[in-house]
């Protein structure tokens, strides 16, 4: 198996990973050594993930392709594909990897994300008492949960599914404002939040935007919140 990719081959590797539904400009080519002894000392290609740092390696094993990558499906290590005599074979291992790196890179971090729950729930909630809104406090609610519905459905990327789980949502937490008590008002609020990046699969950073956003438009219920460090 030659060392160097063919550029058609990278134009195809290039496919997959859009494929996957990651931006390929987020990857960049590289040259290492091999891991198998035997191959000498020709380095061989590797194409990374700059955000993650994961990683799917060309290498070679005498004659056959051995390419290696990381992560495997099911742990944070390196995966050997083993012997491929077909470049078919490679491409679908770069098919598959760049699935798993999606999967990793796209998955919101729930005890991240709930620890910022915490931020926001404990930081003047035990001074708060569970008395009801006003009739003029659940129009400010409704007011800023208006701005954060189109502060959520802002992005064109989101599917019809995924609109319709934001507009359930957040108009579950409008009307909840006429019945629940401030205080778990607030636990609530947080709560469906925590479902939104979950149900649409928001990106680490999209879901830091978001609680920084809820923070600036519901803080007011509890006075002073911070959502992020």
């Amino acid at each position: 198996m030659h060392t160097k990719l063919l550029k058609s081959q990278k134009n195809e590797v290039f496919s997959a990973i859009g494929d996957a539904g990651l931006d390929p400009s987020e990857f960049e080519w590289s040259e290492v050594k091999t891991k198998w002894k035997g191959n000498g000392v020709e380095p061989i290609q590797q194409l990374t993930h700059r955000p993650t740092g994961y990683y799917f390696a060309f290498d070679r094993y005498q004659i056959s392709a051995n390419p290696r990558s990381l992560p495997s499906n099911l742990a944070a290590a390196e995966m050997d594909h083993e012997r491929m005599n077909t470049w078919h074979g490679v491409l679908k291992a770069v098919s598959v990897w760049a699935l798993i790196v999606r999967r990793e890179y796209l998955e919101p971090d729930l005890w991240e994300l709930s620890q910022s729950d915490k931020k926001l729930v404990v930081t003047q909630i035990s001074d708060l008492d569970n008395t009801g809104f006003t009739a003029e406090e659940q129009q400010r609610l409704a007011s800023s949960i208006k701005e954060l519905r189109e502060f959520l459905l802002a992005s064109a990327t989101q599917t019809d599914t995924q609109r319709k789980f934001i507009e359930a949502r957040l108009q579950h937490l409008e009307e909840a404002s006429g019945r629940l008590g401030r205080k778990d008002w607030i636990t609530l609020a947080m709560g469906t939040l925590t479902n939104i990046v979950v149900g649409v699969s928001l990106a680490p950073e999209a879901a830091r935007e978001l609680l920084r956003v809820a923070g600036a438009l519901l803080g007011w219920v509890v006075g002073s919140v911070h959502l992020i460090p």
